[in-house]
């Protein structure tokens, strides 16, 4: 099943380095994931969070919350965060990309070479 992130494992979520001791979660939509450093958000308190977006791989905002009841706490959810270039929902992507790049470069180098040998450096045939 993918998650809203587009990776196998549904709590695998890619973060720059810098951030990776935001691990726990708030709010989850469609568009963004609120994490947060600690696991208990106290009654009348000011927090640091971090918003992480779906749809802009890598981006990722600070914030500063203050909780709005003052009576209770929250518990919040742990997920795995990773900053492993394969977490990233654009990684096949990029690779495919990167691929066919290599792939079209070797052509045009191939291509060139033919003026000094025939066939090219990469002889096909």
């Amino acid at each position: 099943m993918a998650s809203i992130f587009n990776v196998e494992n549904t709590y695998s979520i890619f973060l720059p380095k810098e951030f990776l001791e935001y691990k726990y979660m708030l709010n989850c939509t469609q568009d963004y994931i609120d994490l947060y450093k600690v696991p208990v958000l106290e009654p009348n308190h000011s927090y640091n969070y971090i918003r992480v977006y779906a749809n802009r791989e890598g981006f990722v905002q600070e914030r500063v919350q203050i909780t709005n009841n003052y009576y209770t706490t929250t518990t919040l959810t742990e997920v795995n965060v990773s900053n492993s270039f394969f977490a990233r929902q654009d990684a096949p992507s990029i690779c495919i990309t990167a691929f066919a790049f290599l792939f079209v470069l070797i052509l045009i180098f191939n291509t060139i070479t033919e003026f000094i040998s025939r066939g090219g450096l990469f002889k096909w045939n």
